[in-house]
């Protein structure tokens, strides 16, 4: 799994307002300032031009001009004012770019004033960091209760129920429909999370181990079932199992990203 969400988050949030104070038009001009975050996927450095695919999924034409600022900001740093220059020439596809520029928002083609950089390597070592800091503090477990007014849960983790108290600053993630991976995980929020779902806490434990103060929620939709298998097809990656709960048949896909354990 990748841990890429929360720590792109914040930098998103961090980058826009110290970057817009930087870059934001004077007070009567007519054209707003707008910014689209999202992965490089191609670099022109003779036309000055960098294809971005959006956080939206949509494909981004940005175009640079003598005076666009690039700045590259080292893992771990949100302060725009401690980012160096780079050359628009050192961008590569996987980097990830924050593109400011004047003109309203949702525009596939723009003419960026900055660009702020994290490289692909600098995610790479974000994501080994989050990742360390999971198997350290992080707990999995099945949502059991829910005090919505509270705004707090129980988990079950095996025989044991934890409770998990969230706060403002708590981060909510949910899975996509269609993959566990972290890095495809979605912003959310506490009231998406159901009972029955599965549930990963970064957070401190108390001191007794009972309550985790949870400084991230990742949550999903996902079932177990204990099943016998009727037939595989290879060729369709799919196995037909009977579920010994219900009795009824059910199909499984098994696609590219699947873990599969004897």
């Amino acid at each position: 799994m990748k841990f890429l969400g929360g720590a792109v988050l914040a930098f998103l949030t961090a980058l826009s307002g110290g970057v817009l104070a930087q870059t934001q038009p004077a007070q009567g001009t007519a054209a707003p300032h707008s910014q689209v975050a999202g992965m490089v996927t191609a670099v022109d450095a003779q036309a000055n031009q960098v294809s971005l695919k959006s956080d939206k999924g949509d494909a981004i034409a940005v175009t640079t001009t003598e005076k666009t600022v690039v700045l590259h900001l080292p893992p771990g740093e949100n302060d725009v004012t401690k980012g160096s220059k780079m050359a628009l020439s050192s961008l590569g596809a996987g980097d990830r770019v924050v593109a400011f520029y004047r003109g309203p928002a949702d525009q596939k083609a723009i003419q960026a004033t900055s660009l702020v950089v994290r490289t692909k390597a600098d995610l790479a070592l974000i994501a080994d960091k989050e990742r360390e800091d999971w198997q350290k503090r992080g707990t999995s477990g099945t949502v059991a209760t829910i005090d919505a007014t509270a705004k707090s849960l129980t988990m079950k983790v095996g025989q044991r129920s934890l409770a998990v108290v969230a706060s403002e600053k708590t981060e909510f993630l949910r899975y996509a429909p269609d993959s566990a991976k972290f890095s495809d995980a979605k912003p959310s929020s506490f009231a998406e999370i159901k009972v029955g779902d599965q549930v990963r806490v970064l957070g401190e434990k108390s001191a007794d181990g009972a309550t985790i103060k949870a400084e991230k929620a990742l949550s999903g939709a996902w079932r177990q079932f204990a099943a016998t298998i009727n037939s595989i097809n290879a060729a369709a990656g799919e196995i037909v199992i009977k579920d010994l709960a219900t009795k009824k048949a059910l199909t499984v896909r098994v696609v590219s990203d699947t873990t599969m354990k004897k």
